[in-house]
């Protein structure tokens, strides 16, 4: 079985924990014995951390909102307003939460465990009492299979997977900066884009693994100074990407080759190799040798002279880039000895932010109308069985756009005609036996669970696949085969699929390019707002706005954009007015994404008020400059804004090029200050090329 892929041993596993589920849930006599076999499905994962929180998830949500459910089910008995109004408010709330909350799968499957207890009240009021005991014990059935597989069966560990990423992260790093002695040392700028899309794959990865940390909790194999180790190199990581990103955005490589560059590159690869053979240790520390290459470093540094602004912006740029570094490795030492510090930068985060946005608001509204146009619609056609369908209507309504809701539309109702024709071929052309109708199922959820794990993106087909077939084939065991719940769950996902594009279409229409354009307003706003919190004397003390998760989606709106709309298969001469809609939307979320990485490189590793201080010591008012930046996010666009105007921040430069012969206090303040005003330079040329570009709207 070791020879086995991931993806194949989770397919057996995930086949395995359904048929026995189905049997346990036969031999009991469970009045819906197929809510057992599909739970298994629908937490099924790769990784058994993955299935034990979405399991968890699963049957905390389902137990809550199914006992919810039923209280509320009382007071809709005798009116059909209320009953409609209920069902609207317990979606519109728990779609507020999916969006906003750490536990969304819990929020989702609670108002869909709810919305049938008082669904059913209009059809089988008989039954409400029933299904709100017996459905959460068939779901905690498949549960508890599901739990027991995942670690005894053919596991698949996130902690095997962790101490991959750990070596896979550590040897990106090594040969970013393998590529970066060439860019420096060489002046080689053909490896610019190498390095920048080596940067953002580590980045990429860092923030993945950064999402699977409390999965690794639930395997119970690292304990919390190994979940803290590895927490703070992700962290790091993902600053140092940030700082490499500003690093090369600003394009300044000139005479620093005269430097002795190479030999503190190779410092930097030994520590990396270092620390790598030590991570999840417990060591007594290591000697680091970047801080006395740094040092050597320095002695040829500080009295450089330099020929031009340009050479002394290079060199100051890239020494700060190197301490930089030389701090995390330092963290990450120290973390290795057991010591672990949170950074103490506090901000508002994604969650945060999502509570008061209005988009959000009224994408919980639009999802709570569409419940209430499926409900009436199946109350119309009158489909006892159509209710499983119906559910589409909210987990179609929960995604953001239509172009979402159109791939989860289809994938569900292609799934289901998948599912249910394989098991309507099956129930026509062989006599069923128990025996029979268990190998059957084991065989085509293994076949639709390896499909849905090895291609990632059709996942979601693979899964309602699955459901579909058991829900055909175990209704009622071997002794009743009839296709009428699948065709009846067909029904009910045509009926919520309809009512979701009706509403999506007639209030508060969210097209693709639309939430890609109100991503970049929402962007400029925050990031004018990031401006003020770091440049203005602010005495309520506003807090700082997370903006990671903010651009991830963007970018991922814009990647949906570009394959729907086929820029990278058509030649730019042949490109519609859409396609260079979406060309101008990527290069502003590239010129934010800029903007952003300088104020997080200013907030992560440099003191504002130090620089200042600095400054002054040798004539120079950085106020002047502070102002002109805080004019061009913060105020009304102007002619006058657009025109370049880099003359103070050159002379300051120019100033501080001057100055030779400090002691090491004073060269650390003057290291300080220099490295504030490129970032200030650095801010008003990117905030005037975005007023350009938002002109040119």
């Amino acid at each position: 079985m070791s020879s086995l892929t991931i993806e194949n041993r989770a397919a057996l596993r995930t086949a395995l924990a359904a048929v026995t589920s189905l049997i346990i849930a036969f031999i009991c006599h469970l009045d819906k014995p197929y809510w057992s076999g599909m739970t298994v499905v629908l937490v099924a994962n790769l990784y058994t951390g993955d299935i034990l929180v979405k399991a968890l998830m699963r049957i905390l949500g389902t137990v809550i909102g199914a006992l919810i459910g039923y209280f509320l089910s009382a007071f809709v008995v005798d009116s059909l307003l209320l009953y409609f109004c209920l069902n609207f408010f317990i979606v519109a709330i728990a779609v507020y939460y999916y969006n906003c909350s750490k536990y969304a799968y819990a929020w989702l499957l609670g108002a869909i465990a709810a919305f049938i207890v008082i669904s059913g009240v209009a059809i089988t009021p008989e039954d409400v009492l029933s299904s709100t005991i017996w459905r959460p014990i068939e779901i905690a059935l498949g549960v508890i299979v599901s739990s027991i597989f995942a670690f005894f069966v053919l596991p698949n560990r996130i902690t095997d997977k962790t101490v991959h990423d750990v070596n896979l992260i550590f040897a990106t790093v090594d040969a970013l900066f393998v590529n970066l002695d060439r860019l420096l040392m060489e002046q080689d700028r053909s490896i610019i884009q190498d390095i920048k899309d080596q940067n953002s794959q580590l980045k990429n990865r860092a923030r993945q693994s950064l999402q699977t940390i409390v999965l690794i909790r639930y395997e119970f194999e690292l304990d919390e100074t190994q979940l803290n180790q590895y927490r703070f190199l992700l962290d790091t990581c993902l600053i140092f990407c940030r700082a490499l990103n500003y690093f090369l955005s600003l394009n300044t490589f000139a005479a620093i080759s005269t430097l002795p560059i190479k030999e503190t590159i190779s410092a930097i690869r030994f520590d990396i190799s270092n620390l790598q053979a030590n991570f999840f240790n417990i060591s007594p520390p290591t000697t680091l040798l970047t801080e006395s290459a740094l040092n050597k470093f320095d002695q040829q540094y500080s009295w450089a002279v330099w020929a031009t602004p340009n050479d002394f912006k290079s060199a100051k740029a890239w020494r700060h880039f190197f301490y930089q570094t030389n701090r995390m490795l330092i963290g990450i030492q120290v973390s290795l000895q057991g010591s672990y510090k949170h950074s103490n930068l506090d901000c508002i985060n994604t969650s945060q932010q999502l509570k008061h946005d209005y988009n959000v608001i009224t994408h919980s509204i639009k999802a709570g109308l569409t419940t209430m146009l499926a409900l009436g619609l199946w109350l119309f056609m009158i489909l006892p069985g159509g209710l499983n369908g119906i559910i589409s209507s909210i987990v179609i309504s929960a995604r953001r756009n239509l172009y979402d809701m159109q791939n989860t539309g289809t994938m569900r109702l292609l799934g289901c005609l998948l599912g249910g024709g394989t098991g309507l071929y099956f129930i026509m052309t062989f006599t069923m036996s128990l025996y029979l109708l268990l190998v059957i199922i084991f065989f085509t959820v293994w076949a639709f669970s390896l499909f849905s794990f090895r291609h990632i993106n059709y996942a979601y087909l693979g899964m309602q696949a699955n459901v579909a077939i058991i829900l055909v084939m175990a209704e009622h065991g071997a002794s009743v085969m009839t296709v009428l719940p699948a065709i009846e769950r067909m029904a009910g996902i045509v009926i919520g699929i309809a009512a979701s594009f009706v509403v999506a279409n007639l209030i508060c229409r969210m097209s693709l390019t639309d939430m890609i354009c109100r991503y970049l307003s929402k962007l400029q706003l925050n990031l004018a707002h990031n401006v003020a919190c770091l440049l203005a004397e602010n005495d309520k003390k506003t807090k700082y706005l997370d903006l990671i998760d903010t651009f991830w989606t963007c970018r991922e709106l814009l990647s949906n954009a570009t394959q729907k709309y086929a820029l990278v298969h058509t030649p730019r001469t042949q490109w519609t007015p859409r396609q260079w809609q979406i060309d101008r939307a990527i290069e502003m979320e590239r010129l934010l994404n800029s903007i952003q990485v300088t104020l997080n490189n200013v907030r992560e590793s440099m003191d504002r008020k130090r620089a200042i201080k600095s400054a002054s010591t040798y004539g120079i008012d950085l106020s002047v400059l502070e102002r002109k930046i805080l004019e061009l996010y913060c105020s009304k666009p102007s002619c006058s804004m657009l025109v370049p105007d880099h003359l103070y921040a050159q002379q300051a430069l120019e100033i501080l090029m001057g100055v030779k012969g400090l002691s090491e206090p004073n060269h650390v303040e003057l290291e300080n200050c220099a490295a504030y005003v490129l970032a200030l330079e650095q801010l008003e040329v990117n905030g005037r090329k975005m007023l350009l570009k938002i002109q040119e709207k």
